[in-house]
């Protein structure tokens, strides 16, 4: 792509990106002038022609005690409210409770954050080396700690784009800057989504599709050894595939045992089949994943990423994972992207929607509660009259043993989980997220 324009684009980020951000950044660097905001350290992995700034973190005493101080009680609050609309919106709220839909339809109205934190930020200038220098600015909800940055660009006047890298975010946050100028979202259901639970208007809402997968489409064909990834990796395995979900302590704990369960299951199903284990990217504590070398059919594969940072993987990396994935006879899923990715292709995907219970976890840690989530329950666990979601330990032992024996059962949830990750099969997703925010830059005066 030619140089379009000397427009200088704005990305605020929390971390060092991963792979696909960055893929972003390069691309979007060739049309215009990049400056990348970082909360903490500035740092890309390659050698990108983009500025870097370390954006300040403390502010002035007295906003910042405030914003400290409102943003919690206003995320507790909107929590349970927000989270009756939200199943009121997608018809998640069971029928009869005729009063919670009625308080569900004005709870948006009683608690605003985004009112709130507008007034705040008036006059608000913390961030201005970084305005001056940026006309569009491009954020992941996810990513930045703290938000003041997106609402002193609003009453900048500056442009200002949501990109909805994540699947989860239009769920998972407890509140949601609803007055972006543009929207990128992966696919028509998450545009549906954004509508109904957050009332943005249609016009501005883009589809860019999900730029994290188009590694699978680069690398399905690619050769590796895994022995170089997995030891005692023997070429002739035959194996299931569990990509970890957690990195917290107390969810660790919980997801140790349960793969040990899974282990023995295995086990009396088939002992020539093995259970891969891929490690979460961000675990805390490593020697969580200790008690899993006592079990000769478990696999590990923990060596992946760069200098420390599972988040951003080599060329190699993601080629094996791409293969990884690929060649397993199953995979067994807690809710993870990860899962999303097995169904590029066709390969049975079982859904956990149980935990098992670990002395001392506290409640509010059980991986149960985890699997509430809105975006699980409407993306993952929601009741389709398929087999693949998975209630317990009986019902896993009985539905291996028949998708290793009969897998072609299992590919109707594979397919329908396909369509949500592949809205432009034929399109390299990070082409289509660039002539999104090329079209809107070159709109926008």
């Amino acid at each position: 792509m030619n140089s379009i324009s000397r427009k200088r684009i704005g990305f605020v980020l929390e971390r060092k990106p991963s792979n696909f951000i960055e893929s972003a950044i390069e691309g979007l660097s060739k049309c215009y002038t990049v400056v990348v905001g970082f909360i903490r350290e500035p740092s890309l992995q390659r050698n990108i022609d983009a500025m870097r700034i370390k954006l300040p973190k403390t502010p002035k005493l007295t906003q910042n005690l405030i914003f400290r101080m409102a943003k919690p009680f206003v995320k507790d609050l909107n929590t349970s409210l927000i989270r009756l609309y939200k199943e009121r919106s997608l018809g998640l709220l069971p029928k009869g409770k005729r009063y919670l839909r009625k308080f569900a339809n004005i709870c948006p109205k009683i608690v605003s954050s985004q009112d709130l934190f507008k007034y705040i930020s008036k006059g608000s200038n913390f961030y201005d080396e970084f305005m001056k220098i940026v006309d569009v600015i491009v954020f992941i909800p996810t990513e930045p700690t703290d938000y003041r940055i997106i609402y002193e660009a609003k009453n900048r006047g500056k442009k200002i784009i949501s990109w909805i890298y994540s699947w989860d975010t239009l769920f998972k946050d407890r509140y949601f800057i609803d007055f972006t100028d543009l929207y990128l979202v992966w696919n028509e259901e998450m545009k549906e989504d954004l509508i109904k639970v957050h009332g943005i208007d249609v016009n501005r809402i883009r589809l860019s599709g999900p730029i994290q997968f188009d590694y699978l489409k680069k690398y399905k064909d690619s050769e590796v050894d895994f022995k170089k990834h997995i030891c005692n990796f023997e070429n002739d395995d035959r194996y299931i595939l569990y990509p970890c979900c957690r990195g917290d302590p107390y969810y660790s704990a919980q997801e140790v045992e349960l793969i040990c369960e899974m282990a023995k299951v295995i086990r009396r199903v088939d002992r020539t089949v093995k259970l891969v284990v891929r490690i979460y990217p961000d675990l805390l504590d490593i020697s969580f994943v200790d008690k899993l070398k006592n079990y000769d059919n478990i696999l590990l594969n923990d060596n992946f990423g760069i200098s420390n940072n599972r988040l951003y993987m080599s060329e190699e990396d993601l080629k094996f994972k791409c293969q990884l994935i690929k060649k397993s006879s199953i995979v067994i899923n807690l809710g993870t992207t990860m899962g999303l990715e097995a169904s590029y292709f066709d390969i049975p995907i079982l859904q956990l929607n149980f935990d098992v219970y670990v002395s001392g976890i506290p409640e509010g840690w059980r991986l149960k509660n985890m699997l509430e989530g809105d975006h699980l329950q409407k993306y993952l666990l929601r009741d389709r009259g398929l087999p693949n979601i998975i209630n317990n330990l009986d019902e896993l032992e009985y539905t291996i043993a028949d998708a290793l024996k009969n897998p072609e059962k299992y590919l109707a949830y594979t397919k329908f989980l396909r369509k949500f990750i592949e809205p432009y099969p034929e399109l390299f997703y990070q082409d289509k997220l660039i002539r999104e925010i090329v079209k809107f830059v070159s709109s926008s005066r």
